[in-house]
């Protein structure tokens, strides 16, 4: 009986990462598609409203967005260089972006955006290709030393070439599969406590005293779940700020 309904749990727990199609006929407009839109019109329009008057006047939204702000831009001196301030737009908005896609999945009858690989890959992708785009730009060829050690014993200078190359292409999918297998598990963990707790405490009276310790551990795991949404979107962009590290640091 247990492993059946833990199996119903699993299964039931999983619903929540179907991609559902809104408008008959059309498989363009997706419950993901909503809210990928819907966080991306928010960042956008905080953004805009920094450079108003709604922001002149210090307030307690100027200090938090001033605090993120120092908090972006520091994580860009620390772990790119100086120089890469040019790309602090770009950063930033990947971390607002990263950072509302994840928290908006922990509302009710919502969706998790970044819980899908393909979502999570072609973001790593494109920020990856950019930065390759760009080193080939500035530094031409000399961008392909990134694949070379230096001083190595030109005997195993074709093996140390395709080690490197294997292991720099390896960042794309070491950065999406982090923040997708991160938001899937967690998400999928809080549904099936969630869904046990509920169970338990519908089958009888006697129940409800037992399920308040599922219940306790659901509001924990929210808790943590939360911390985890911002801090994978840290993560995410202090590995795309070392990466960025390579445009200013190739034959160095």
């Amino acid at each position: 009986m247990f492993t059946s309904f833990l199996t119903f749990n699993i299964f039931a727990a999983l619903e929540q990462f179907d991609i559902l199609y809104l408008i008959s006929g059309s498989s363009l407009v997706t419950n993901s598609m909503v809210f990928l839109v819907f966080v991306l019109f928010i960042v956008v329009v905080c953004s805009l409203m920094l450079g108003t008057q709604y922001f002149v006047i210090p307030t307690a939204w100027t200090i938090i967005f001033q605090l993120i702000y120092d908090f972006v831009l520091g994580l860009v001196y620390a772990n790119a260089s100086v120089m890469a301030q040019v790309y602090f737009p770009l950063i930033a908005t990947v971390f607002f972006l990263l950072v509302g896609l994840n928290l908006s999945g922990m509302l009710p009858f919502s969706f998790t955006v970044t819980s899908h690989l393909i979502v999570t890959f072609a973001l790593a992708s494109f920020l990856f290709i950019g930065i390759i785009v760009r080193g080939l730009i500035i530094h031409k060829l000399r961008f392909l030393g990134l694949f070379l050690p230096s001083g190595a014993p030109l005997l195993i200078v074709p093996l140390l070439v395709i080690v490197e190359f294997v292991s720099y292409i390896a960042r794309v999918f070491s950065l999406a599969i982090r923040l997708f297998a991160n938001m899937m598990s967690g998400h999928t963990l809080l549904k099936i406590l969630a869904g046990f707790g509920w169970t338990l405490a519908t089958k009888a009276s006697i129940w409800i005293f037992i399920a308040i310790f599922p219940i306790i551990i659901v509001f924990l795991v929210t808790i943590l779940e939360v911390g985890i949404a911002v801090l994978q979107a840290y993560v995410f962009v202090v590995l795309i700020c070392i990466y960025f590290n390579d445009l200013f640091n190739v034959g160095h």
